[in-house]
This record gives C-alpha cells, sequence and structure tokens, in this order.
C-alpha cells in the first residue's frame, strides 16, 4: 500500500479519553491490523486463539445473511492523522490496529478468500 486511506469516524469519550468508530472493508482490515497475546509480546492483551470458534466465525461469516453485532476494538498506532474538522481518519503506510477485542472475527477473516472478504 502507498499513500493513505480515509475513513469517516464518530468520535466519542470522555474526557482524557477518545473513542473513534469508523467503518473499514474486511480485506483492507486484514492489511493493517494485528493481535498480540499475553506472554508473546510485551503489549500482548489478548489469550490464546480458539480454532474451533474461529472457524464456526468464518463459517457463519460465509453466510448470505450474516451480520456480526460485535465490532473489532483497537487501539490505533503509527502514524494516523485525525482531521477533527472533517471527521477522517487517515491511515499512513505504517499505521496499524492493534486488536484489543475481536480477535477471533478477526482471524476468521483471514480464513475467507479475498471474494468472501469483499461481500
Amino acid at each position: 500500500m502507498s499513500g493513505s486511506h480515509e475513513y469517516p469516524f464518530i468520535k466519542e469519550g470522555q474526557p482524557g479519553s477518545e473513542l473513534y468508530t469508523f467503518v473499514v472493508k474486511a480485506d483492507d482490515l486484514v492489511s493493517f491490523a494485528k493481535v498480540e497475546r499475553f506472554n508473546e509480546t510485551e503489549e500482548g492483551v489478548q489469550r490464546m486463539l480458539n480454532i474451533g470458534h474461529v472457524e464456526q466465525l468464518a463459517e457463519f461469516m460465509r453466510r448470505p445473511d450474516a451480520t456480526l453485532p460485535e465490532p473489532i476494538l483497537g487501539d490505533l498506532r503509527g502514524p494516523w492523522a485525525i482531521d477533527e474538522a472533517k471527521h477522517v481518519l487517515r491511515r499512513q503506510d505504517k499505521s496499524t490496529l492493534l486488536i484489543d477485542d475481536g480477535q477471533h472475527c478477526f482471524a476468521a477473516l483471514h480464513l475467507l478468500t479475498a471474494e468472501e472478504r469483499g461481500k
């Protein structure tokens, strides 16, 4: 990837804590998000992955009527630009999302083909 990608956002939060809600296509998400686990990295927050659960989620995601009501949550890392006036996040080449919650859904995306992720 070169350049930047833009994501319109809604900002929520409390003083000292901001939460940006934005939508990312699945193919885009798998290109820049990552998971770090306890005891594997210094910043790891995720438990071990349950492969059976991941496979069930991937199978569910293949259904034409699949809707996942839970978001994937994470910390923005690297050179993200936040345009408060236009309500747009800009992701640069080395920007990442470190996943805090939703590791199983994220892992299930990797089991889908690019065509399946695009639906």
